[in-house]
């Protein structure tokens, strides 16, 4: 009896063992579950915010590029709008210039060409031979650079880009001074070429 009781102890502890290994095996493998279970959600928080993320970001993307359309439209029209701007003044300065030329001429208004056919009826005619001429190298000179000035003002050109040119005509007529001289006495000649 002793041999069966030792017996019956041994089983019974065997089974013991037993139950408590399966059970120990059943939490691992409940823990297992649960730890797959809680990266699974994990992940698919991580992905939610992901997507959530990628879905500000392009609404952002959308918003500025929006933006940036507008603001491309806004310069086209201020573009355009220069642009009319630009060919008014060009057209404004084209008529002045065909103004400018007819009352040169004398021409009747509106028709520039028919002031065109004779230096007899010229303004310039009528004005030069109500002046004295030139007497001095200096006074030429110095209306040549008045003239020069004036068409830049008028031009829309730097005075610069005038004084320069004036420098040139100056310094050629330093070189040549006969030259000079005998041009002086030719200016109603050289008007009417």
């Amino acid at each position: 009896s002793h041999l069966e009781l030792t017996s019956n102890l041994y089983f019974k502890a065997g089974d013991e063992a037993r139950k408590a290994a399966e059970e120990k095996a059943l939490r691992a493998a409940e823990e297992k579950k649960a730890f797959k279970m809680a990266q699974r959600q994990a992940d698919a928080d991580e992905q939610e915010k992901i997507r959530k993320r990628n879905e500000e970001l392009e609404a952002a993307l959308r918003e500025q590029q929006a933006r940036a359309e507008a603001e491309k439209q806004a310069l086209l029209q201020k573009a355009s709008e220069h642009q009319s701007a630009l060919k008014r003044e060009e057209e404004a300065r084209l008529k002045l210039e065909a103004e400018l030329a007819r009352l040169a001429v004398g021409g009747p208004s509106g028709s520039a060409s028919a002031g065109l056919t004779s230096f007899g009826a010229s303004n310039f005619k009528r004005f030069y031979e109500q002046r004295e001429p030139v007497a001095y190298f200096d006074e030429l000179m110095l209306a040549i650079r008045s003239v020069v000035l004036s068409y830049c003002e008028f031009s829309g050109l730097d005075a610069k880009v005038g004084l320069d040119f004036f420098a040139v005509l100056q310094k050629e007529a330093f070189e040549a001074p006969d030259a000079l001289s005998d041009l002086l006495g030719k200016i109603a000649y050289a008007a009417q070429r």
